[in-house]
């Protein structure tokens, strides 16, 4: 998924008023809840290095922070994804507000600092600093009032990054690549890999396959291309009799080269689907993916909702409509 910042809360569940709503104390207080849904997940990215994971929780965990959480105590909740248990995510907190910056702090025990020369968090542990792949959601402060953290950077790195789910094998075992440093680092499905196409290489990930080739006119990205007779790609549309060959990924110019999918599992924060998993997507007039079925022209299906910002493309052959 590509998203415009490095560590931090892509998305999560908002309230009538607009304000975060992912996160619910118990009566007594002892306990945090995560609230989530297919509809309204609760999506964030952790960076390690020069990777980065995105995790989405797609239901409610309860509880999903233990106390005790004494009164009169700051505390700070985090997510944690095991370096040493198969990237199992879990649930802490600390006493110490996370700091980050180029120079370690003081070594207090428990104490979270994001390292930025190296963009890795680290915890104080036993007289040094750990290395850890942690994300903050909330102070919970006084351990009685939530203040949860906003979508966006909690480092200040508000860089473009391609953020991508964590890949297993067959024995359900985390993939691993060696980072700098020899730094062990997880391969995810934004992970890139290189093949060839039209004689050139071209850089691909995991998560989808693709061809290269040649826009036909400004094509913005995550819309539908079709080719021309020339076998270059220009925006589809539902108008026309041409057929649905994939989706960009990023904006082309007129004449500019680039890469389109055409099948596989995509993630952005361009889709915001309401719709329930597994319906049915369309290509619209001007080339972008909907959920509404076009009433004239042609009906050109191209995959499915997965959830509110992923699909799976997969491309069907089109049906004209006729006349009545």
């Amino acid at each position: 998924m590509k998203i415009p910042f490095r560590q931090g809360i892509v998305r999560h569940r908002v309230d009538s008023a607009g304000n975060p709503g992912f996160l619910q104390k118990s009566n007594s207080g002892t306990t945090v809840d995560l609230i989530a849904s297919v509809v309204e997940p609760t999506v964030v990215a952790f960076a390690h290095g020069n990777s980065d994971y995105l995790f989405e929780e797609f239901a409610s965990v309860t509880p999903a922070w233990l106390g005790p959480f004494s009164a009169g105590t700051d505390f700070w909740l985090f997510w944690d994804l095991s370096l040493t248990n198969n990237a199992t995510r879990t649930f802490g907190h600390t006493t110490l507000a996370p700091v980050f910056g180029p120079t370690a702090p003081t070594g207090l025990e428990g104490q979270h600092w994001f390292d930025t020369n190296v963009n890795v968090m680290k915890v104080f542990t036993n007289g040094i600093f750990k290395e850890v792949v942690r994300l903050f959601a909330a102070k919970y402060e006084q351990g009685a009032i939530l203040k949860p953290f906003e979508v966006g950077s909690q480092v200040n790195i508000d860089q473009t990054t391609f953020a991508g789910t964590i890949l297993f094998d067959d024995e359900d075992n985390v993939i691993r690549k060696f980072g700098p440093r020899r730094r062990t680092e997880f391969i995810t499905s934004e992970s890139q890999i290189a093949t060839f196409s039209s004689n050139q290489a071209v850089n691909l990930t995991f998560g989808e396959a693709a061809f290269v080739a040649e826009a036909v006119g400004a094509i913005p990205e995550f819309h539908l291309v079709a080719y021309n007779d020339q076998n270059k790609i220009e925006l589809a549309s539902s108008a026309d009799n041409k057929r649905v060959v994939g989706l960009v990924v990023e904006d082309l110019a007129d004449e500019e080269s680039g890469t389109f999918v055409f099948e596989g599992f995509l993630s952005s924060l361009n889709f915001s689907f309401a719709e329930d998993p597994g319906t049915l997507l369309f290509c619209s007039v001007s080339g972008q993916v909907t959920t509404s079925v076009p009433q004239t022209g042609f009906i050109k299906r191209i995959g499915h909702v997965v959830n509110a910002t992923t699909i799976f493309l997969e491309i069907q052959p089109q049906i004209e409509l006729q006349d009545s």
